[in-house]
């Protein structure tokens, strides 16, 4: 019994030495003597460490060591996960703590300098100084970090701080920090949740570029201007907050919105809704708002809106279903397709909408930019002669679109008409002459469209399409073919665009005198197909 117990005593002592040895804190009262704190022995076996005093340049060549780190390729022994500085000083010295390239980093007071802990492995927890002012480039970078608190007597976040701490989940930037550098916290892979307090006024584009986590930005009442560009590529992202009290901003539902909220700015793209309706009282939607939602399927405008800004609903994914009030003066909606009221600019059909031919109205003479891009069920698009415009995208990677009818009157195509549109075999240019100047020499530069679509166009008049750089670049030396061919339309071909259209539907209802109406009314109303002919229809 007696050997038994003192097996366990022995074992027990042996816990609390490993204990003792893997927790240290530790007091250095003159910066650069650290390593007279922490022998060889144990810099390897200390996994917590809490620091009082003052820290140099020559103190972080250790702190790294023990942190995992020696430079860029040179891993180590080190085990330090947990670093509580909240208590140390940071001082300025000429020894060098990293070096990169002919480059080499020194400490200076109250900054954590860049490149100070990066690549540090182990690092997974840390309390910066009180008394910091500032984080420079990459400081933190690439490192195991879950956990941080930035001082409030920070100002300035350098460039790329955060870059690779994929085990971040939630970063709170205090209202001092005027200043976040380029990417601060770009690819942080498992980032959900940033809080950016009021002394933020504006962010580069990238700063949370490849954060596909990123469920939640809130940001202070000091921020002026969101870009629609920052959240390209955020899969995830489900609310957007802004501060109350804002003189710049407001959200409402996680929506972002302009600060009277008459500006509806984003619709996050992984919002878990199905449905939205935008507020009554929103008079416009800015371009890109609603572009590459998830789960949206339908969208309801209300009387107020009078501004849709091309491509505003553009790529949203699942949207099948568009309905405008009645009451709107701007803006209709036929079939969920999306129209200025008096039908003369088709505004957007739907990504998701299954339409497999569409034709436009008789009425219809611009098709927006973006107007149907990324829809992948239409197969055929006929423009007819009263046409004249079609936006940049506006075609943008339909991939299911094989054949494209162009009116005789189209006096503009904007860049990049149909990229992306990779399925398309024949495009009808109706027109006797479509010259540069009214078609963007990008309209049309896909590499699917110029190894197997045919350009038709009247007889004739191959030789002067040919002439055209949107249709054959040969300038400076260089030879480049935006078809596979171009051929004369045979006279069987020639009456595709012009006779196979839908059945004629009613568009638009009028009174006996003129007057257009939201419904029909009880007596004699006239009715406006779409084929541009007018019926009466009497409603008893």
């Amino acid at each position: 019994m007696k050997k038994l117990y003192l097996l366990l005593v022995a074992a027990l002592l042996t816990t609390l030495g490993i204990n003792a040895q893997s927790e240290r804190n530790v007091n250095v009262p003159t910066a650069g003597t650290l390593e007279n704190y922490i022998s060889e022995n144990d810099k390897y076996s200390i996994t917590k460490l809490a620091i009082t005093g003052n820290l140099n340049g020559k103190d972080m060549v250790l702190l790294r060591d023990m942190a995992g780190a020696k430079d860029i390729n040179t891993p180590t022994g080190g085990k330090l996960s947990e670093l509580d500085l909240s208590g140390a000083h940071i001082v300025a010295s000429d020894d060098a703590y990293y070096a990169y390239g002919s480059q080499s980093f020194t400490s200076k007071d109250n900054i954590l300098g860049s490149y100070m802990f990066v690549y540090c492995g182990r690092l997974a927890k840390l309390a910066l100084p009180a008394d910091l002012k500032e984080i420079e480039t990459m400081a933190l970078s690439s490192t195991s970090l879950r956990e941080i608190e930035i001082p409030q007597t920070v100002t300035t976040i350098g460039d790329g701080v955060f870059v690779g701490c994929n085990d971040m989940r939630k970063i709170v930037v205090p209202n001092t920090v005027k200043t976040l550098g380029t990417g601060t916290f770009q690819r942080m892979e498992g980032l959900e949740e940033i809080v950016l307090g009021n002394g933020i006024t504006g962010l580069e584009a990238s700063t949370f570029m490849g954060d596909t986590r990123l469920k939640s930005i809130s940001v202070g009442t000091g921020m002026m201007s969101l870009d629609i560009i920052l959240f390209n590529g955020l899969t995830a992202l489900e609310n957007v907050h802004v501060a109350e009290g804002s003189p710049y901003l407001a959200s409402a539902d996680g929506v972002l919105f302009s600060s009277d909220k008459t500006e509806l700015l984003y619709y996050p793209c992984n919002k878990p809704a199905d449905t939205y309706a935008i507020p009554d009282g929103v008079k416009k939607v800015k371009t890109s708002a609603f572009s590459g939602t998830t789960n949206l399927t339908a969208i309801s405008i209300p009387r107020t809106v009078t501004a849709i800004e091309g491509g505003a609903f553009g790529s949203a994914m699942a949207l099948t279903n568009i309905a405008v009030d009645k009451e709107n003066t701007k803006y209709t909606a036929t079939d969920n397709i999306l129209y200025t009221k008096d039908l003369s600019t088709l505004v957007c059909i739907p990504t998701a909408l299954k339409l497999e031919d569409y034709t436009t109205p008789a009425e219809v003479e611009t098709i927006e930019e973006l107007a149907i891009a990324g829809n992948a069920f239409v197969r055929k698009i006929c423009l007819t002669d009263n046409v004249k415009n079609i936006g940049t995208y506006a075609f943008g990677f339909c991939t299911g679109l094989e054949k494209l009818l162009l009116g005789k009157n189209i006096s503009s195509i904007g860049e990049g008409a149909c990229a992306g549109a990779s399925g398309l075999t024949e495009v009808y240019c109706y027109a006797d002459e479509l010259g540069d100047e009214s078609v963007n020499m990008l309209a049309f530069a896909d590499e699917n469209i110029m190894e197997k679509c045919i350009l038709y166009v009247p007889k004739g008049r191959v030789d002067f399409y040919d002439s055209q750089l949107w249709v054959h670049y040969k300038e400076d030396g260089e030879d480049m073919k935006f078809f596979a061919d171009i051929r004369e339309m045979s006279d069987e071909a020639a009456g595709i665009g012009k006779t196979e259209t839908h059945a004629a539907r009613p568009v638009s209802v009028y009174s006996v005198d003129g007057r257009r109406l939201n419904a029909r009314q009880k007596g004699l109303n006239l009715v406006r197909m779409s084929d541009g002919s007018v019926r009466k229809l009497m409603v008893r």
